[in-house]
């Protein structure tokens, strides 16, 4: 087969069946198992994430009073 040939032959695209996962009633089971202790830790994390995400919109609150009373200043010397 030429270089040319080969860089333009189509791919057959591959049997959805031969790649799909089952599902395993046993891994399921194990798995479901690890979500009650992991229950506390979404639930603080979630928790973390609102107070850092409030914590950030106060620095920007802050450093924007901060910038707009360093403007004000500069008006009143010139």
């Amino acid at each position: 087969m030429s270089p040319r040939k080969a860089i333009f032959t189509p791919r057959r695209r591959p049997d959805p069946k031969r790649y799909t996962a089952r599902p395993n009633r046993e891994v399921l089971r194990r798995l479901a198992g690890y979500l009650p202790p992991l229950k506390w830790k979404l639930l603080g994390a979630g928790a973390c994430m609102v107070l850092a995400t409030l914590f950030d919109l106060g620095v920007g609150l802050l450093a924007t009073l901060f910038l707009g009373a360093v403007e004000r200043a500069r008006g009143w010397v010139e």
